[in-house]
């Protein structure tokens, strides 16, 4: 039952985000953090339609850019918390930037390997895909966990 209401706030979300999702996502390190947000829901629904669509090389550079957003994250603990809630802020990072790193590798191999012919009912390469979906669910998780937590704190 938890994973239903897990998966439903996690939909709920995604379509949030992709319905709301104006700003083209670009790399670009000099944004404060608060800019890199915006930035970082395209990115996020970029990796869902990626993701469904099968284009595993655009999933894996727009995952890799999560990657650094985590980075950024854990470099920009808002001033003023205390040493717990620092804590919470660096494991909210932290788990952003393992699922991220594990949706760019799947995706990685599924674009190495999604090419090849299979013969007809071979479902090889859809436990990657599975894996793919769950790390992404992760990743949306960690975002709106930090979000909803701290994000009054980021501005």
């Amino acid at each position: 039952m938890r994973a239903l209401k897990s998966g439903l706030i996690a939909l709920g979300l995604v379509a949030g985000l992709v319905s709301g999702a104006g700003v083209p996502a670009q790399e670009n390190e000099s944004q404060p953090l608060k800019s890199q947000m915006g930035t970082n829901y395209q990115v996020v629904a970029n990796i869902l339609a990626d993701l469904v669509a099968g284009r595993y090389q655009a999933l894996q550079s727009q995952a890799e850019l999560m990657v650094r957003h985590a980075a950024d994250l854990s470099a920009a603990v808002p001033p003023g918390l205390d040493a717990a809630g620092r804590a919470v802020f660096l494991a909210y990072a932290t788990n952003l930037r393992l699922a991220a790193t594990q949706v760019a590798t799947i995706a990685e191999r599924l674009a190495k390997q999604d090419g090849r012919p299979t013969a007809p009912g071979d479902l090889s390469v859809d436990y990657l895909r599975s894996a793919a979906a769950q790390h992404f669910g992760n990743l949306v998780t960690a975002c709106a966990l930090c979000h909803s937590q701290f994000h009054p704190q980021m501005l």
